[in-house]
């Protein structure tokens, strides 16, 4: 996407021109992006060093809109697919942070070396209908939410082992609904980020508005994790990612911000996009 429209001075950019601004007013205009065709939330990404250039980007666009179609992304547009998947995934869910990963580091979740990738579903119940318990990981998740309205308002539980039971309309916030009266609450977060910043070996990952919700990873060693597992050589690639993140939220003491902090990367996915 070549141009975007910028909701505080009201002005039409094209990717070159804004990538002329002055950092500190480019990162603060990066936040409030909107796609000028269907207004869907844009974010900007810088030109890379392998020498692509600056462009802008929306995930999602409105179905029918010209800009939509060159940015699909990796899972394409929402589809059959998703909704079948879903449908046979079964009645309860159970996340497992490792499943289908390796175990060993910080990443790995307690008992998550005696899970096998091909024992993803049980039946239990005894005398009474059986139900249905299946693995997901969280890619697959955030996938869901992303492509399937029917999913983001579903009643299908929702199990983080040892921490929180939840239906799913209840579980999983996207950030636009992130506010105040959440904190100190354990959640599902998930949605675009505008960007991403580091300041005092902190990644920040960042959502639309002035003072929108933002995610901590915050130690060194979940930060190197972070950046090996998706392969981030420049944290401009994250501009435009999605994010689902299970995480408490609270507030900062100082700029009453509201945010997450991450030291476990076992407990956040991200997808890239691709533009």
């Amino acid at each position: 996407m070549d141009v975007a429209f910028c909701t505080e001075d009201s002005k039409e950019y094209d990717a070159h021109s804004f990538s002329q601004l002055s950092r500190t007013i480019l990162e603060r205009k990066r936040r409030l992006l909107i796609c000028p065709e269907c207004k869907g939330v844009a974010f900007f990404r810088r030109e890379s060093s392998d020498g692509r250039a600056a462009c802008f980007g929306a995930r999602p666009h409105a179905d029918n809109c010209s800009f939509s179609g060159s940015e699909a992304g990796d899972w394409g547009v929402d589809g059959g697919d998703v909704e079948e998947e879903r449908h046979n995934a079964g009645d309860h869910i159970v996340v497992d942070l490792n499943y289908g990963t390796a175990t060993d580091g910080p990443t790995g979740a307690a008992g998550g070396e005696h899970r096998h990738a091909g024992k993803g579903r049980t039946f239990t119940g005894s005398g009474m209908p059986r139900q249905s318990r299946s693995q997901k990981r969280l890619s697959t998740l955030l996938r869901w939410l992303v492509n399937s309205e029917n999913f983001r308002q579903s009643a299908q539980v929702i199990e983080l082992p040892g921490r929180i039971t939840l239906p799913a309309h209840q579980l999983f916030v996207p950030f636009d609904r992130v506010d105040a009266s959440l904190r100190a609450k354990f959640h599902g977060f998930w949605g675009m980020i505008s960007d991403a910043t580091v300041s005092k070996g902190v990644v920040w990952l960042n959502t639309a508005g002035y003072k929108g919700f933002s995610i901590m990873i915050e130690t060194q060693v979940a930060v190197d994790a972070f950046m090996k597992r998706y392969s981030i050589t420049s944290l401009e690639q994250l501009a435009g990612a999605y994010v689902l993140v299970f995480a408490q939220l609270v507030k900062s003491g100082k700029t009453e911000k509201l945010l997450s902090r991450v030291d476990d990367i076992g407990y956040i996915v991200v997808n890239i996009a691709n533009t």
